[in-house]
């Protein structure tokens, strides 16, 4: 049987509108895709995060606004500003929370602590349309 890591809920964030690089143009753009602001009621049926991984070395800090977070909605639609709950599975001692910046009760910068592994789970607080709310992990490395 493996082991149960601690989860515990650290935050909050919001997604944001997508960005999709353009080879030769040296950054990101505004994607094409059907988009709107979310409301309440609306469904989110599945959250796309990206990196997939963030690599700290202790003393780092991350602002969590650089993650790319999709948001998407029922027929295709992209939805932005749905808020999201931030929690973290593995020891809380990794992190340094009690400095921890933030703008509008939103997170928006982990420093990192100490050497070890954990994930950053990221989870709508609007449902699918099987009642259940759609979250993603981010695997959190922080080494020396």
């Amino acid at each position: 049987m493996l082991a149960q890591l601690p989860y515990t809920e650290i935050g909050r964030l919001a997604s944001n509108e997508p960005q999709i690089g353009v080879p030769g143009s040296g950054g990101p753009r505004a994607n094409v895709f059907p988009q709107e602001p979310f409301s309440v009621g609306q469904r989110i049926e599945w959250l796309e995060l990206d990196p997939l991984i963030i690599r700290l070395a202790v003393g780092d800090t991350y602002d969590l606004r650089q993650i790319n977070i999709i948001a998407h909605g029922q027929a295709g639609l992209i939805l932005t500003g749905v808020p999201l709950n931030v929690g973290m599975e593995g020891r809380l001692d990794l992190l340094t929370l009690d400095n921890i910046n933030t703008q509008d009760d939103l997170i928006v910068e982990l420093r990192a602590a100490k050497t070890g592994l954990a994930r950053l789970w990221i989870q709508s607080t609007a449902p699918n349309s099987d009642g259940e709310r759609p979250r993603q992990s981010i695997v959190l490395l922080i080494e020396d």
